[in-house]
């Protein structure tokens, strides 16, 4: 954990007047680019570590079961890369775990669309964990049909996932009851 401090208080910029990002490829960072001009703000792109520090400390926080403090990192590392499907993933994790369902869908829903900026073999995996975090919220919700879609999307998306497969098992058994 002292290695992720020192990373992030030496890659955190002091200045506030522009947008920071950390992007993790380069269609990211294209991206976060066209989204300053667009806003007409000045953007900076830093080195993809300092949102992957902020990510893997919130992680390790959660695993610490130190889960309160983790909500912080978890916020910045997508603040900094608002594309990076892990990072949605990892913070509608936490939702979920608090059972905020609309909060957890929503960021698993924007970490369907950032999949797409996933490099090359986790693109799929990325779309299908999201889609089971998802499917997890409308099964909790009692939306079991809605879970199902999901479910077979991630399937689609990912098809040798046995995590996928097991939850569509427990789903078609929750119906049968």
């Amino acid at each position: 954990m002292q290695i992720l401090d020192r990373l992030i208080r030496a890659e955190t910029p002091a200045r506030t007047d522009k947008l920071y990002f950390s992007p993790g490829s380069l269609p990211e960072t294209l991206f976060y680019g066209a989204m300053a001009a667009k806003m007409k703000k000045e953007a900076v792109m830093l080195d993809g570590s300092l949102a992957e520090a902020h990510w893997l400390r919130g992680f390790a926080l959660v695993d610490l079961d130190r889960s309160d403090a983790a909500k912080g990192d978890l916020d910045r590392a997508v603040q900094l890369a608002p594309l990076n499907s892990r990072y949605l993933a990892e913070r509608g994790e936490w939702y979920k775990n608090r059972r905020d369902w609309e909060r957890s869908y929503a960021d698993f829903d924007q970490a369907v669309t950032a999949a797409g900026l996933s490099s090359g073999e986790r693109t799929g995996r990325d779309k299908a964990r999201a889609l089971r975090g998802m499917a997890f919220a409308r099964v909790e919700q009692d939306r079991l049909d809605d879970a199902r879609k999901l479910l077979n999307q991630a399937l689609a998306a990912d098809p040798g996932n046995e995590r996928t497969k097991a939850d569509l098992a427990d789903l078609a058994a929750r119906k049968k009851r």
